[in-house]
């Protein structure tokens, strides 16, 4: 059994420079934003996956509730074979239980030879499996969501740029699926199938446009986070007709998924002017970004406070953005594409922000336009 350490086997840009490679992982992203349902992005994991690897079988499993994984698609299996398979917990031997206990890939490259290949038997009796590997599903804030695998009827390691392939569809994979497996709420908004496609091609532009460059590879994911961002936004001002936005909506569309004890949203229904919201949108997307990765939710103690309230006088609504009990905060020493980004916004006079980096915690007071000049 390998545990597949893809830093130790293979230079990312051999992979990146790989024009198919490429081009099929921005189809199957591509085929993901376009999913409007569990059922369909499983179908387009599993489908994409096993093309991917070039495998005779595949499976995808999603994490339950008990910490374990079931099988949720199958391809090439017999259906008495998969009604056979049992849950993979992490005691389990097989490649998808190590993998899970790993958090990593894991391969087995000829399952006959396995010490513990009795819990292949079936495979190998059945579909002739003699090769496996297995990629967990984790998303970028690190939540396992489920095991990609692929079987063959041959023995033997995988390509390692396949490898490295796997494990790319597989972060892109468990944000879509764990989105779609979280209850929508009745006013949740949502992207109509015209924007999905839109999003889908500016993103495979963006990728495209950045392939020969795998230095760039984390400035095309923050793009691809805040083209969500803005795309949220957009659905939110969408379902109010384009006449305003709910500012509660705005800001919890953006900060979907986060635990409530952790981030405290305080303040009155208030309709915000529709730039006003889009403005917003990108705003508190940053905020949150930087909380994550840097700031109070990106520790377990960490909180945020999101404040607003009407200013009657101005015409404004102006909101603070508190973070507490995260670690110490010291101002950037460079300006980077979100403080850019927040200074247009000002510059367009949609919204401006101002930032107080205390030790104790970072504070922002955001102000922006409130709809209808005679609030």
């Amino acid at each position: 059994m390998i545990a597949w350490e893809l830093q130790h086997h293979i230079d990312p840009s051999r992979a990146a420079a790989d024009g198919a490679r490429m081009a099929a992982l921005d189809e199957f992203e591509s085929h993901l934003i376009a999913a409007d349902s569990l059922d369909r992005a499983l179908d387009v994991v599993i489908v994409d996956s096993v093309r991917l690897m070039g495998g005779d079988f595949g499976s995808v499993q999603l994490l339950d509730d008990t910490h374990a994984l079931r099988i949720a698609r199958a391809h090439g299996f017999s259906e008495e074979l998969v009604a056979a398979a049992k849950p993979v917990t992490i005691g389990d031997t097989s490649t998808c239980g190590l993998a899970l206990q790993r958090q990593a890939q894991v391969i087995a490259p000829d399952l006959v030879a396995e010490p513990g290949k009795a819990c292949y038997q079936l495979l190998i009796d059945q579909a002739g499996v003699r090769s496996i590997q297995s990629t967990p599903m984790i998303t970028s804030d690190g939540v396992l969501v489920g095991m990609m695998n692929t079987h063959f009827r041959r023995t033997g390691e995988p390509p390692a740029e396949d490898m490295l392939m796997a494990g790319l569809y597989a972060r892109q994979a468990a944000e879509v699926l764990r989105r779609l497996r979280e209850p929508a709420k009745p006013s949740d908004p949502e992207l109509s199938p015209r924007l999905k496609n839109l999003l889908a091609l500016i993103l495979g532009l963006a990728r495209r446009t950045l392939r020969g460059a795998p230095e760039m590879k984390d400035h095309v994911e923050a793009f691809a986070h805040r083209l969500a961002g803005l795309a949220r936004a957009h659905a939110v001002v969408d379902q109010h007709d384009r006449r305003g936005a709910d500012i509660t909506t705005v800001i919890d569309a953006q900060l979907a998924g986060e635990d409530a004890t952790r981030v405290r949203r305080q303040g009155p229904a208030l309709v915000i002017a529709p730039d006003s919201a889009y403005a917003l949108g990108l705003i508190v997307h940053e905020l949150g970004a930087n909380a994550r990765r840097h700031g109070a939710l990106s520790i377990r103690a960490g909180r945020v406070k999101v404040e607003w309230a009407a200013d009657p006088a101005t015409g404004r609504v102006e909101l603070v953005w508190t973070e507490s009990g995260g670690p110490p905060v010291q101002p950037p020493e460079t300006r980077g594409f979100g403080s850019s980004l927040i200074e247009n916004l000002a510059l367009a006079g949609l919204a401006r922000a101002e930032f107080d980096y205390r030790p104790q915690g970072l504070v922002c007071r955001v102000s922006a336009p409130i709809a209808g000049a005679g609030y």
